[in-house]
C-alpha cells in the first residue's frame, strides 16, 4: 500500500513532536486534514508534512493545541494498527493509521462510518458496533433509557431529562411528597400523615367509622347523625329519656321498663 489518509481522533493537548509510521505515506494539508467521507475542522497553525515514506518530517512548526472529531488514539510511531475498532489504545494522543481505499464492508457502515479495511468500520463519534449501527449516548442513558441518537435518550415512563436522569411522577406528588426512583420505577414517597400514589389521601390513625371520611391528618368528616373524632358517636335530634342511650341516628336504646322512640313510655305491669 502506498497511500494512507490520516485520521486524528478527538484530542485537546500538545501534539508537537509526533512522527508517523515509517512505512506509511502520510498526506496532509497545510491548514487542515482530510478524513475520507468526513470533513475535519481546520488546524489553527500550518503543518509541514512529508510526501515520502521515512522517519523525516511530520512536524508541527511550534507547539499548539488541536480539537478534532473522534476519540482515543496513540502515538503514530508505535503501531499503525492502533486506533482501529477494538484497540486498547490510551486516550489523549494522536495517531495515523492505514486506510485501504479498496476496502469493502458488508453490510455497509452506517451513520457516516468509514470502511477502512474489509469488514472493518471506523465509526463517527456517537456510534458504535460492527457496522456503527448503535447510537452511543454519553453519559449513558440512565434508568432503562434507550439511546436513539448521540445525546438523545428515549426514557421509560417516570423518567425524563436528556439522559433519563430526572425522576418524574405523573401528576406530581402532593402534600409534601417526594418523587423518587424505587426499584427502577418512579413513585411518590409520602410524609407520615399522607398516603396514596400521589400522597393525596390523608391518614387518620383513629379511623373514621360509620361512613366518615378522613379529610386531613387526624380529622374525619362525618355523615349526618354522627359526630366525634372517629365519627363514633350517634346523634339523636331529640334526646333519649329515662337513661336511654342514642345508639344510631335518632335511635334510642331504652332501659327497662321504658320504651318508645325516646324511651318516654313506661311499660305497664300487671
Amino acid at each position: 500500500m502506498t497511500r494512507a489518509d490520516v485520521f486524528i481522533p478527538t484530542f485537546t493537548g500538545d501534539v508537537s513532536g509526533l512522527h508517523p509510521d515509517e512505512s506509511v505515506v502520510f498526506q496532509m494539508h497545510l491548514l487542515g486534514m482530510t478524513a475520507r467521507g468526513r470533513g475535519m475542522p481546520p488546524l489553527n497553525r500550518p503543518v509541514a508534512a512529508s510526501s515520502r515514506p521515512g522517519p523525516a518530517p511530520f512536524q508541527l512548526l511550534s507547539a499548539w493545541k488541536v480539537s478534532l472529531l473522534q476519540e482515543s488514539v496513540i502515538p503514530a510511531d508505535q503501531n499503525r494498527d492502533h486506533g482501529l475498532p477494538g484497540s486498547d489504545a490510551p486516550r489523549g494522543v494522536a495517531v495515523g493509521f492505514v486506510f485501504d481505499p479498496k476496502a469493502r464492508c458488508e453490510p455497509a457502515c452506517k451513520h457516516a462510518g468509514v470502511c477502512i479495511r474489509n469488514n472493518t468500520c471506523f465509526c463517527a463519534k456517537g456510534y458504535e458496533g460492527e457496522t456503527c449501527q448503535y447510537a452511543n449516548c454519553f453519559p449513558k442513558c440512565k434508568n432503562g433509557g434507550v439511546c436513539l441518537r448521540p445525546g438523545k435518550c428515549r426514557c421509560p415512563a417516570g423518567f425524563g431529562g436528556r439522559y433519563c436522569h430526572k425522576v418524574t411522577c405523573d401528576g406530581g406528588c402532593w402534600n409534601g411528597g417526594e418523587c423518587t426512583a424505587v426499584n427502577g420505577a418512579a413513585r411518590c414517597i409520602c410524609p407520615s400523615s399522607w398516603t396514596g400514589s400521589k400522597c393525596q389521601h390523608a391518614m387518620c390513625p383513629q379511623g373514621c367509622r360509620n361512613g366518615g371520611v378522613c379529610v386531613a391528618p387526624g380529622i374525619c368528616s362525618c355523615p349526618d347523625g354522627w359526630v366525634g373524632g372517629a365519627c363514633h358517636t350517634a346523634v339523636c335530634s331529640r334526646s333519649c329519656m329515662n337513661g336511654g342511650k342514642c345508639i344510631s341516628p335518632d335511635t334510642c336504646r331504652c332501659r327497662p321498663p321504658f320504651s318508645g322512640p325516646r324511651c318516654s313510655d313506661r311499660k305497664k305491669t300487671h
